[in-house]
């Protein structure tokens, strides 16, 4: 029997577990407990993530991303998190593909940072960047105001600290295996360990929700693509870090870090990343690894874009998983299981969770936001909320 005595339990110790944990203790006055199947806090999706902030999308998508700057700013102030500044340059090579910038641009919502659709001749006019070639470059979308995190860790280790100072507990090491529903309501968590009461459940999870969730009795509209990520490293230092450079055509990025290292990453491109995507078992599919023709994809996209990165060496390769979601916002709040809520990007998991961990601890409190009709699972058809 569930009783309000009982912790609110959150599955998943990564940047949007440790954050729903932060929001909902300072918010509330009910004991939080972050359950991680890692031996640390942050080591499965987020470790794998880019750690961008952006300022770009809907209305929806900018007012989340602004709130998450400012918790950031807030964390940077207190905790030392090194965060870095970059541009963002999307690169075309095709006329098709210029079109397809010029139509990005064109649904920015106005009260997200400004971008600047430059000819290929004018990306090295406008950006400082050395190292990147233009030659092939048909069109680019030039974007400011962004940057990244140095260290994953650093940052989920922060906000965890912020969340342990509300009276949060975080276990690590503990994997949960299934969510207990009695009489149609979620009341605990089987784990390895044995059965945990729950006066609620937030399933922040990542590509792990799916199937938590299913065996629950609810399903998600939220779906995985498979994204490739690359280190390189050359002989010879850059003399300025390469920005933030996606290849449109190819759905290659790169990005410069301070170590002197780049990181590489690759999703297929598609117009509808949803529509192109299915709902993977992480633990299944990293056995395939990254695919052969995935790295020549990306060898061949830094010889159009960064010719520098030819000498370089692969230090190390990696599989990473981010959600998608049918229209592009987060999924976030009560599902039709009553005690069960649930907290999935479209990406961008760092920049959306801040705000995620305030929308799920509103609803705890029974405050929700003025704009969780936009975030919850009942805007599709056929999903249902308890609320």
């Amino acid at each position: 029997m569930v009783g309000m005595d009982d912790p609110i339990v959150v599955v998943g110790g990564g940047i949007l577990g440790a954050s729903v944990a932060c929001r909902t203790a300072e918010r509330t006055d009910r004991s939080v407990v972050v359950l991680e199947r890692a031996d640390a806090l942050g080591a499965g999706t987020t470790a794998a993530s880019s750690l961008g902030l952006r300022q770009y999308g809907n209305e929806v998508q900018v007012r989340m991303k602004r709130e998450g700057k400012r918790f950031y700013n807030d964390l940077l102030e207190a905790y030392f998190v090194p965060y870095d500044a970059t541009d963002v340059v999307l690169c075309a090579t095709t006329d098709d593909g210029r079109e397809s910038l010029a139509g990005m641009r064109e649904a920015e919502h106005p009260s997200g940072s400004p971008s600047e659709m430059l000819d290929g001749d004018d990306v090295r006019a406008v950006v400082t960047a050395p190292a990147v070639r233009t030659e092939d470059v048909t069109g680019a979308l030039y974007r400011a105001n962004a940057g990244f995190f140095r260290d994953s860790g650093a940052v989920v280790e922060a906000v965890a600290s912020r969340a342990r100072a509300a009276g949060t507990t975080f276990e690590t090491g503990v994997d949960v295996e299934r969510i207990v529903v009695e009489d149609g309501r979620a009341v605990g968590v089987e784990t390895t360990d044995g059965v945990r009461n729950a006066s609620a459940v937030v399933a922040a999870a990542g590509p792990w929700n799916d199937a938590l969730c299913r065996r629950a009795g609810v399903e998600l509209p939220v779906r995985q693509q498979r994204m490739c990520v690359f280190d390189f490293e050359r002989g010879r230092p850059f003399s300025r870090p390469p920005p933030k450079l996606r290849h449109v055509e190819t759905g290659v990025t790169f990005r410069g870090r301070p170590d002197g290292r780049v990181l590489a990453y690759h999703s297929a491109p598609a117009d509808d990343k949803y529509a192109a995507s299915e709902q993977f078992d992480p633990d299944v599919d990293a056995a395939v690894g990254v695919l052969e023709e995935v790295q020549e994809t990306v060898r061949e996209s830094a010889e159009v874009l960064l010719p520098a990165l030819a000498d370089a060496s692969l230090v190390s390769e990696r599989v990473a998983y981010p959600s998608r979601t049918p229209d592009g916002n987060p999924v976030v709040g009560w599902t039709e299981v009553p005690g069960l809520l649930v907290a999935a990007t479209h990406s961008r998991g760092v920049q959306y969770a801040p705000a995620i961990g305030d929308i799920v601890a509103r609803q705890l409190a029974g405050d929700p936001t003025d704009y969780y009709p936009d975030v919850s699972i009942s805007r599709f058809d056929g999903f249902g909320d308890s609320v």
